[in-house]
């Protein structure tokens, strides 16, 4: 799959972009989680969530806990943990969902009371040398995206300055990669990140070839379908299947320039696609647009506080309160990621 326009090359930039602000979300969580209902007031810093971080590792003790918050709520995660005739912890990328799918409730309750959820699973599926093994690995993978937010911040003070472009998304990987191996050791590496480090490197190499003035339409094409042929056999049918849902998605945002209808829209999509597919597509269309709504709406009261007049704190009050009452907690950290990057 080549990409032939300079809207494809900006939409595998915003791609790339968006993989490696994952790690933004706790940097959010600590600047405003003294603003979220249920959290501790005192200010979340990277140190204190570091400090967090340790005495959840060294106290730790198996508490009856609160009620899972909302996005969590009647969702299992769906992961079984599991040791080796020798007890010791099978690594294995189940355990980084395990870590995942609570850390996306950062925001909803505090870092800690996460921590011992996770911790809790360890204690109720391992023998005691394993949870040992689980705890510290724990601790070193939160620690790892501490430190990744801090990268994160800093990478996006340089691109704001310089703007975004390769090298800078270079650099950003390869500081992600030195934390990688200041926290893990290479059977970890392989479980957690192996795959998402080919596709990365595979996409930022794409780009370079892209952007390379003194190579030819059709010597890039060559290049790029080389590039894909080294990819694993499953990369290369997510890819094509992506490429797919991608040259439609084109073909659907050039029929809306037209004017087309939502009618038109999901008989092509269901001719494309099937029925069923064309009908999930239009719920999602609606979901979308629902919530474009909502953040605009938002984001123009949000302007409305910051030009009123208001001290700097009463301003940031009037904020908060603002998207308290207009999104779920989980919401209100996405929108003030996205407010961040406007």
């Amino acid at each position: 799959m080549y990409l032939e326009s300079n809207l494809e090359v900006n939409i595998l930039m915003k791609s790339i972009m968006l993989v490696l602000m994952t790690a933004g979300l706790l940097a959010v969580y600590f600047t405003y989680s003294n603003f979220q209902p249920g959290i501790s007031k005192a200010p979340i810093t990277i140190s204190s969530a570091k400090e967090i971080n340790r005495d959840a590792f060294e106290n730790y003790q198996y508490n009856p806990l609160p009620q899972k918050p909302a996005s969590l709520l009647n969702v299992s995660h769906g992961v079984t943990l599991a040791a080796d005739q020798y007890d010791h912890l099978i690594i294995d990328m189940g355990i980084k969902d395990l870590f995942e799918f609570y850390l996306s409730a950062l925001g909803e309750e505090s870092l800690s009371v996460i921590l011992n959820r996770i911790q809790n699973v360890f204690t109720s599926q391992l023998p005691p040398l394993a949870v040992k093994e689980a705890m510290a690995l724990l601790r070193n993978y939160v620690d790892y995206r501490i430190e990744l937010a801090e990268v994160k911040n800093t990478m996006k003070l340089l691109q704001a300055s310089k703007g975004a472009n390769l090298n800078a998304l270079q650099e950003q990987k390869n500081q992600e990669a030195q934390l990688r191996q200041k926290f893990f050791n290479h059977e970890t590496y392989l479980a957690f990140f192996e795959k998402e480090d080919v596709m990365d490197k595979f996409m930022l190499t794409q780009l370079q070839i892209v952007n390379d003035p003194e190579l030819s339409k059709q010597h890039k094409q060559q290049q790029v379908r080389e590039l894909e042929l080294t990819l694993p056999e499953e990369a290369q049918q997510i890819r094509k299947k992506a490429g797919q849902h991608g040259e439609l998605n084109l073909a659907v945002k050039e029929m809306r320039n037209e004017g087309a209808n939502d009618e038109s829209i999901f008989q092509y999509r269901a001719q494309t696609l099937g029925e069923q597919a064309a009908r999930n597509l239009a719920q999602l269309d609606e979901k979308r647009n629902k919530w474009k709504s909502r953040f605009e709406h938002y984001v123009l009261q949000h302007n409305n506080i910051l030009e009123s007049g208001l001290s700097e704190l009463d301003s940031q009050l009037a904020i908060d309160q603002l998207i308290q009452n207009s999104f779920t907690a989980r919401e209100g950290i996405r929108v003030r990621a996205l407010v961040n990057g406007l």
